[in-house]
């Protein structure tokens, strides 16, 4: 008797599992749902669009050299100076005076490696766009 229950109970449990299996896999998806093929094909959107967007914008990411305001580049080139007087071991010997190249180099090459102001808005626009056509393309069937 004992074995009978329990293989029943088994049986029953095995049961249920496969029509709560079935009923979430095996089934196509309703009209107006995502496919599994639509699913993977707009996660892979993102990556896709977010190299698009760094190769559309790579041209604005450096060289802000021109958008460096002159105060900026003045500390810069004053907090090098004064580096160099106290002593440095980066700064050439011999003052200010020798200084006056390094630090201008220095502070020049540090403004050029900025971000121009218009690289963030690039990057947002040019991915928000693509990601749109993307994930529309998957959903027609592209």
């Amino acid at each position: 008797m004992a074995f009978s229950s329990a293989t029943a109970l088994k049986a029953t449990v095995a049961a249920i599992f496969m029509v709560v299996a079935m009923s979430s896999m095996g089934k196509p998806a309703a009209a107006g749902g995502t496919s599994c093929r639509e699913r993977h094909c707009i996660s892979e959107c993102p990556s896709k669009c977010q190299a698009k967007a760094d190769s559309s914008c790579s041209g604005l990411k450096y060289g802000g050299s021109q958008y460096c305001l002159k105060s900026c580049l003045d500390v810069c080139k004053s907090s090098c100076k004064s580096a160099c007087n106290s002593g440095d071991p980066m700064c050439p010997s011999g003052g200010t005076e020798a200084c006056n190249p390094t630090c201008t180099t220095k502070c020049d090459n540090h403004c050029n490696d900025q971000e121009r102001p218009n690289y963030r808005p690039c990057l947002s626009a040019v991915f928000q766009g693509c990601k749109n056509s993307c994930e529309e393309g998957c959903k027609g069937g592209n």
